[in-house]
């Protein structure tokens, strides 16, 4: 039957912010050429090309206006290939009035439950009496999680976790289906911590969720605790595993989390992306970082991304996995306006670990977001009892410099007043907590008082003149504003001699 019918040819298009119109007219090009002549070069085999624009709607937001040149080949009288634009939100009715509009309703328990047991049944697991209740329940849950999740961060969970979830639970489930109700729970939870990572505590949420549907407490089975660490190894070592999105505070927890990554991948390289707006808009600066990711995908080198915002859309299939087999060699298209390259060569040793600042979450893209597993990881969930009290100390003294507005003083008041990160360049909280964090061993060895004043003159090599004015307008007492003045004065007057001498050092 379908042999009466055109064989179809594909030309595939990544839509990308910094696609171009000139890119969207060579790929209508190139499927008009297989009008006359098959894949095979045979003459007058009848085809039928079919355009596919992966994430059309993500083209729609380049500068560059792309898609105008859409209006005229859609056009029916103008259509000579099939298209096919594929889109996570409604493009603008100029287009959409051109096309059929097909759009997916978000699914409902029962479909999530078939779909969960058709992922378990294709890694040939058998699930049999009240295992099939409890994916009934983990559907529920994920669904109930969802809508609340939503109302915090619409764009930061979606199907995609929920169905490697259920991969997930098949990749880790018995050789021989042989599972204890212990080890089913601890599977489903070690899976939900993995998938629903984050700083909403979605995880904790779809777990409660899904115990509620228990009829038999499983309070009384003890489970495992997965600290933010463990579940960022768990997810390094795995084979099969998304890649990973580590969702931080301030750049400073990147530290700790570079040095745990390099203790699994030693080779990895981190590649942070520029600030500067004509890096960030010019297509040469993004071939050269494109460049170096393929090559560092060949070579097997796993990656380190930070501030790469301009260059990640480029990247999609790559983040998702989309991976050609050909034998025993993967390959996959990387995007990058009206280049692409179907034909990147991915060595199976190769990762992604993406770091995304917890503030930019809502101007993140959602296919972006969902195309990881997620973590969330501060300095704080590392530092014990004793490092978190030398903290709130340190903070206690540090507010004595007047810095914070107060409630009390009036507009013209605080309007002359500075933020830390003005007196102190690059100061946060995190980077006050990573500097305890790292001289732990001198806490256990000297004492309060050192770490209190090793803190002070960290801080104070990152100190402003305007420190010293801010420090005689302080509560600090006469000897204390002596010895603060003595140290910015060690850390800021550097004469040669002090300098050779560090250096000899």
């Amino acid at each position: 039957f379908l042999r009466a019918y055109p064989e179809l040819v594909f030309a595939t298009f990544q839509g990308s912010r910094s696609c171009t119109s000139q890119g969207v007219e060579q790929v209508f090009a190139r499927a008009k050429q297989w009008l006359t002549k098959g894949e095979s070069g045979d003459e007058g085999q009848e085809v039928l090309p079919v355009i596919i624009f992966d994430e059309i709607g993500l083209a729609e937001l380049s500068v560059h206006n792309p898609l105008k040149v859409l209006h005229n080949h859609l056009e029916v009288e103008n259509c000579d290939v099939s298209f096919v634009g594929i889109s996570n939100w409604r493009l603008d009715a100029s287009k959409m009035n051109r096309a059929l509009y097909l759009a997916r309703p978000d699914p409902t328990v029962p479909d999530l439950a078939i779909t969960a047991k058709e992922i378990l049944s294709s890694f040939e697991k058998t699930l049999e009496g009240e295992f099939q209740k409890q994916i009934e329940y983990l559907a529920s849950a994920y669904s109930e999680a969802k809508k609340e999740a939503d109302e915090v961060s619409a764009d930061l969970y979606c199907l995609r976790d929920f169905y490697n979830l259920m991969k997930l639970i098949g990749r880790e489930w018995p050789a021989d289906n042989i599972i204890t109700k212990k080890e089913f729970f601890g599977l489903v939870k070690k899976s939900i911590c993995r998938n629903f990572g984050g700083p909403y505590k979605v995880s904790s949420n779809v777990w409660e969720k899904f115990i509620t549907h228990q009829k038999k407490r499983v309070e009384k089975i003890r489970l495992p605790i997965y600290s933010p660490l463990d579940l960022i190894e768990s997810n390094i070592t795995a084979q099969n595993s998304r890649y990973l999105m580590i969702i931080t505070k301030q750049t400073s927890s990147h530290l700790i989390i570079e040095r745990q990554l390099k203790q699994y991948q030693n080779r990895a390289r981190v590649m942070v992306g520029s600030k500067f707006k004509d890096d960030s808009e010019k297509e040469d600066y993004a071939y050269q970082t494109l460049s170096e990711i393929v090559l560092c995908a060949d070579r097997g080198i796993p990656l380190i991304l930070d501030q790469m915002d301009y260059i990640y859309s480029s990247l999609y299939d790559l983040l998702n996995q989309r991976f050609i087999q050909v034998g025993t060699q993967r390959y996959c298209r990387i995007a990058l306006g009206a280049h692409y390259n179907p034909r990147c060569y991915i060595h199976r040793d190769f990762r992604v670990v993406v770091f995304l600042d917890k503030s930019a979450i809502k101007n993140t893209d959602a296919p972006l977001l969902n195309r990881f597993e997620k973590q969330y990881f501060s300095i704080k969930a590392l530092m014990k009892t004793g490092e978190l009290t030398i903290y709130h100390q340190f903070m206690e003294q540090f507010e004595r410099l007047g810095l914070a507005k107060t409630k009390k003083e009036s507009a013209a008041a605080s309007k002359f007043k500075m933020s830390p990160s003005e007196i102190f360049l690059n100061y946060s909280k995190e980077l006050v907590k990573l500097w305890i964090y790292d001289d732990k061993e001198g806490l256990k060895s000297e004492g309060v008082a050192a770490v209190m004043d090793y803190l002070w003159k960290k801080l104070i090599t990152c100190a402003t003149p305007d420190f010293l004015f801010w420090l005689h307008q302080s509560n600090f007492s006469h000897s204390e504003q002596q010895y603060f003045e003595k140290l910015y004065d060690e850390t800021h007057t550097q004469t040669f001699e002090r300098i050779v001498r560090r250096l000899m050092k």
